[in-house]
């Protein structure tokens, strides 16, 4: 009686001990899945701003343009700079800095938010929109509207020449994706509109069609 007792016993401690190593292991398992998704997350995203980083946005844009040239269709591309980003910086401190592009960047979270818009930040003070489906007048004004809508946040700027807030020149290139229409070609084409929109006294958008 007393050996059938001790194994009813025996059995009943491995069984929790089988029980606890399954919990164990389970615990292991989601914490173990929960770190790489963090991986995957910090591998496709800009840890300041929270956006697509450059990695994300290369990706994005060379995926949907041949999405878009399997039927010839068109596409645009955005390129936004902080308007005298560097004299901010100056005047208010690195710190109030990282906090400018962070407010850019939940106004362009605002702003884009259909299938397939990617907002990204393209590298220090520059982000980039990718706009499938969208020629180059639904382009226009859809970078018409991310500029009034920084503009309108009022986020203040003390050293900016062009308005007391935080603005931004844009550049917008569209196209009708083709054999030849690389992501080269357009952000070549938004990256001269950006340019010709700091040069014209910024807070602006400057179109090309390619």
């Amino acid at each position: 009686m007393v050996v059938i007792t001790r194994d009813i016993s025996d059995r009943k401690h491995e069984e929790g001990e089988r029980e606890e190593l399954k919990r164990r292991l389970g615990e292991h398992a989601a914490e173990l899945e929960r770190l790489n998704e963090l991986l995957r997350a910090q591998a496709f995203e800009d840890s300041l701003t929270g956006l697509a980083n450059r990695r994300h946005f290369v990706a994005a844009l060379d995926s949907e343009m041949n999405r878009a040239r399997r039927h010839e269709g068109e596409f645009s591309l955005l390129i936004a700079d902080v308007d005298f980003f560097k004299r901010y910086n100056d005047t208010l401190g690195h710190q109030q800095g990282d906090e400018c592009l962070q407010r850019v960047a939940q106004v362009l979270k605002a702003t884009f938010g259909r299938p397939g818009e990617l907002p990204a930040r393209y590298g220090g003070e520059e982000f980039a929109v990718i706009l499938p489906n969208c020629g180059p007048d639904v382009g226009r004004t859809q970078a018409e509207r991310l500029r009034s809508a920084m503009q309108r946040a009022g986020f203040v700027h003390p050293s900016s020449t062009v308005a007391p807030c935080i603005t931004l020149s844009i550049g917008i290139a569209s196209a009708r994706v083709r054999a030849g229409t690389t992501p080269d070609v357009l952000i070549k084409a938004a990256d001269g509109a950006l340019y010709r929109s700091k040069a014209e006294g910024r807070n602006r958008v400057t179109a090309v069609t390619v």
